[in-house]
């Protein structure tokens, strides 16, 4: 749900098609869709590029999907300073909350 979620609100904060978001990572804008539909998983590149057209923290939003993708990630975000040591960092959802309805 986050990588859809991220795609959407990038979408609509930077006011790109899908088709020029996906000319600029280089890539076929069905690869978009397939990211949103949870058949693939973008990369840190892409999802650095989503989140900065959100207008979003970078290292938290690339941490937040890694932990989705494999919650025994949690531990080296933590590490790394990106998590908080309960696991929590601010959620995309709560970071964007403002906006969703």
């Amino acid at each position: 749900m986050l990588v859809e979620t991220l795609i959407d609100v990038a979408r609509t904060r930077s006011r790109k098609s899908y088709k020029e978001m996906a000319a600029e990572l280089g890539i076929d804008q069905s690869r978009i869709s397939q990211w949103k539909k949870g058949q693939y998983w973008p990369g840190a590149t892409e999802i650095a590029y989503f989140a900065v057209e959100a207008g979003l923290d970078v290292m938290d939003t690339i941490a937040q999907i890694e932990v989705e993708k494999k919650p025994t990630l949690s531990r080296v975000w933590e590490r790394v300073g990106v998590l908080g040591g309960n696991g929590g960092i601010r959620t995309l959802d709560e970071a964007l909350h403002p906006i969703l309805p």
